[in-house]
């Protein structure tokens, strides 16, 4: 769609990429977005016009959020929510296949085969998500202005959200252990590219304040991280209401325990232990799944880095009236 312009990033800004991500070495390289000045792979440029145009239908639902922001966690829950919750069909079907992942026909661009990532083209990705009988739940981190303009008339959106602190070490985290990235640098260097919006999917400052914009839509419900870890019956029954069911008191209470990060961290059909060898980087200790805490930043950040990062946040979440919880009490 003519409205979505992509544009190669700056010779320093690919540097930086070469050398701090193995994707990069390979050879894939990224390019960024406008609107929404997002860093994608570089086959997102192909595909755009095909994402952009992707059919919703009536009742189809959309977890949304940016990386680690709990999209795993709340797919989880939105699939056993339509699903009269099927604990345990849902630990026999990986939560992939349940719930297809939009952008990895984007993704699998980084390891340079998309036919051997999927088993099929990018495009015949996105062929099987749209023929998918409705209503189906898909999940994406593409920020809306990427994604099909009639999305919130149709469907409905879960939107994950998790304060910045966090969200910057779960990712730093994540792009250790994944091949997919093979980020080889230490806490620091990963937050300054954080704050230059180079990391995969940045600018999670755009794409949150993007997502919070439409809060009010009634086809939209707002999630914050921290909410699901102080009050998780709370969150099911608020995401219940929003689509429509009804859930018995015993259900909630079932689909809590279902939902407890430890067994979230014990669920193969959910943690992706069974790839471990084909997407994580060797002799990597890491889980998918890591720890799930609120305020665990605080084991990472300097005062210097809260410095540098806290300015960011206000100039990005203050006028639109945004704030997070970076502690539990």
């Amino acid at each position: 769609m003519s409205h979505i312009q992509v544009q190669d990033l700056s010779e320093a800004e690919q540097e930086l990429l070469v050398q701090y991500y193995s994707a990069s070495k390979q050879g894939s390289k990224y390019i960024r977005t406008n609107p929404s000045n997002c860093t994608l792979p570089i086959a997102y440029s192909h595909l755009k016009e095909r994402v952009y145009s992707l059919e919703v239908n009536s009742g189809d639902v959309f977890v949304f959020g940016w990386i680690k922001t709990g999209t795993t966690w709340m797919r989880e829950l939105v699939w056993c929510i339509m699903n009269e919750c099927d604990i345990d069909k849902a630990k026999k079907i990986k939560l992939n296949e349940r719930i297809p992942f939009i952008d990895m026909a984007i993704l699998a661009d980084f390891g340079g085969n998309i036919e051997k990532e999927l088993g099929m083209s990018a495009e015949q990705w996105l062929d099987k998500i749209e023929s998918l009988p409705s209503p189906k739940i898909l999940k994406s981190h593409l920020p809306f202005d990427l994604l099909p303009p009639n999305l919130l008339d149709k469907g409905k959106v879960i939107m994950c959200l998790r304060n910045p602190k966090d969200t910057a070490v779960s990712a730093f985290h994540h792009e250790k252990l994944l091949t997919m990235y093979g980020f080889n640098g230490d806490f620091q260097t990963y937050l300054d590219l954080f704050l230059k919006d180079l990391p995969c999917y940045s600018s999670y400052f755009e794409y949150t304040a993007e997502a919070w914009k439409r809060k009010d839509h009634p086809n939209m419900c707002v999630v914050f991280y921290e909410d699901m870890k102080e009050d998780l019956p709370a969150v099911i029954r608020e995401v219940a209401k929003f689509l429509d069911k009804d859930l018995t008191a015993e259900q909630v209470k079932m689909l809590s325990e279902h939902l407890s990060f430890k067994q979230m961290k014990n669920n193969n059909s959910v943690n992706n232990e069974a790839i471990r060898d084909a997407a994580f980087v060797p002799g990597s200790k890491g889980s998918f799944i890591r720890k799930g805490e609120v305020g665990d930043w605080k084991n990472y950040f300097t005062e210097d880095m809260n410095q540098k990062m806290d300015p960011v946040i206000n100039s990005h979440f203050e006028k639109i009236g945004l704030e997070f919880k970076y502690e539990l009490s």
